[in-house]
């Protein structure tokens, strides 16, 4: 039916000629507006009308509040973000210069260590390095979650970069009497990637690999190419994954039940900050694994 304009529901309703309804829309309690229902005859709403039209009223009002609600989700989430990302690079610049005075001190230019100084300053050295890269991954989780995770992309030629970045995990290996191996089906194509975000998803994969595997075991970093993509995978043969596990090894701060080997510790961002550099890439990453069996991460 056609609506009449203001002017004439106004002298229907002073004349009796219109029914009308206003329902009040209440949200947290609070009014937040109403809807104004009018009909040409009289007598028109009934009970079911009214009930009907109350209905509306309140999932309006739930709408309304619910998308208040998410603005100020959004807008608290963003100063968060801010927040973490000023306190992590405030804590990187006394950590670092903490770490130079360290190696200085270590390598005896300030006058030489007996042995017991020496183990005591290592010890604080590993420790304030474990705090440098909780405070790097605070700072890569403030740049994902405020999408300002920037790439430097470049054309890198994949089989030596992953030599490259195999010989540099070779010595954490070595410590753990771990072996190395590369898997590589020749030719690889070139890649555009950001070398320095691609080391740390890289770097991640293989030091879970070595923290979750035992002495004796092999660690294997591969590559091979797929119709329109190139596959990269790092596969052990530690402690593996349940079914549960698999759903969440990529969300923030998550912990398994499988513990490192080793005295190793996590910040439990590593897989989480990777997936999301991963997808940054325009690439996925992805986990197969059974119980006992090891693992195998693909990207």
């Amino acid at each position: 039916q056609q609506h009449p304009d203001s002017t004439s529901t106004r002298l229907l309703l002073e004349e009796g000629m219109l029914s009308s309804l206003t329902c009040p829309l209440i949200a947290m309690g609070h009014p937040i507006g109403f809807i104004f229902f009018t009909c040409r005859y009289t007598n028109a709403y009934q009970k079911a009308h009214v009930d009907l039209f109350r209905e509306i009223a309140g999932q309006l009002s739930i709408i309304v509040e619910k998308s208040r609600l998410y603005e100020r989700l959004l807008t608290l989430n963003e100063e968060k973000n801010r927040l973490l990302g000023v306190a992590a690079h405030d804590l990187r610049n006394p950590i670092g210069v903490a770490q130079g005075y360290l190696k200085l001190v270590l390598a005896e230019t300030v006058g030489p260590l007996n042995p017991a100084q020496r183990k005591l300053l290592e010890r604080v050295e590993r420790s304030s390095l474990r705090m440098l890269n909780l405070v790097n991954d605070l700072l890569d989780v403030s740049a994902i979650e405020s999408g300002r995770l920037n790439l430097d992309l470049e054309e890198v030629e994949l089989e030596p970069y992953l030599a490259e970045v195999l010989e540099t995990s070779a010595l954490l290996a070595a410590e753990k009497s771990i072996t190395l191996l590369a898997e590589v089906q020749r030719p690889l194509p070139r890649v555009r990637l950001d070398r320095r975000r691609f080391d740390q998803v890289l770097h991640n994969l293989l030091t879970n690999a070595v923290k979750f595997s035992q002495s004796g075991t092999i660690i294997t970093l591969g590559a091979r190419t797929e119709p329109h993509a190139v596959q990269i995978f790092v596969q052990d043969q530690g402690q593996g994954l349940c079914d549960e596990e698999l759903g969440r090894v990529f969300k923030a701060l998550a912990r398994g039940s499988t513990r490192p080997a080793g005295d190793e510790r996590s910040t439990g961002m590593g897989l989480a900050i990777s997936s999301r550099i991963v997808e940054a890439h325009g690439g996925s990453i992805a986990v197969q694994s059974n119980p006992g069996e090891g693992a195998r991460f693909i990207v």
